[in-house]
């Protein structure tokens, strides 16, 4: 009903973890998938500072239409509007935290994906383990003031940006009222003793498999 086109109709998915579901191109041309009843596998408890991630904590995105597509992903997959920082930058939710999507403007693309390390110490020893293996941090270590989240961010040896974060806010999914963050520094980070910077990041680049569908 809202225009997009559908890669696979739903079905028992063959791939891992298995379970159910189907995929389609978003507005923009990604492709996305739906899923329900994805096996979880077994994982071992993480000891203190061995810094390594938990889980995905977002993923930030670009677009051409970062209002509107912010506005689909709410009336559409039922998101909620977490905040603003100012008009450009859209964090979104879908369970209690803070945010597990984000939209910049830009051509459609992937700015980056956040991973959850268990606590500050955590992402400190991972940045320390990074410049021991010859990565520097592009930006960082800071804490955001827009889910209050603790961050560094760093590149692949292939260029794609990757952020170490840490304690990011949980909030009440019906009850959060949403604000706008007025940019400046102390909102971007509130220690401002990091390194870098946004303008440190990989320039967004169209995705090349716009409404192409890898799978079908």
């Amino acid at each position: 009903a809202s225009g997009c086109e559908t890669i696979c109709a739903p079905r028992d998915l063959d791939q891992l973890g298995r379970g159910y579901g189907f995929r389609f191109f978003h507005p923009d041309g990604m492709t996305m998938e739906i899923s329900a009843e994805v096996a979880r596998g077994t994982a071992r408890a993480l000891e203190p500072r061995e810094a390594v991630p938990e889980k995905i904590s977002h993923v930030v995105f670009h677009s051409p239409q970062h209002k509107e597509i912010t506005q689909w992903f709410i009336d559409v997959l039922g998101f909620r509007l977490s905040d603003w920082i100012g008009d450009f930058m859209s964090l979104i939710r879908c369970n209690t935290a803070h945010h597990r999507i984000a939209f910049l403007p830009g051509p459609p693309s992937l700015n980056h994906v956040a991973y959850d390390v268990l606590t500050v110490d955590d992402m400190m020893a991972g940045i320390g383990r990074l410049k021991q293996h010859g990565t520097d941090i592009r930006w960082g270590p800071g804490r955001h003031t827009a889910g209050n989240n603790t961050f560094s961010y760093f590149t692949t040896p292939n260029g794609f940006a990757v952020e170490y974060t840490s304690e990011l806010e949980d909030v009440d999914f019906e009850a959060h009222e949403a604000k706008v963050h007025i940019p400046g520094p102390k909102v971007m980070d509130q220690w401002g003793i990091g390194v870098g910077g946004p303008q440190t990041m990989p320039h967004a680049e169209p995705d090349k498999g716009l409404f192409v569908a890898a799978e079908a």
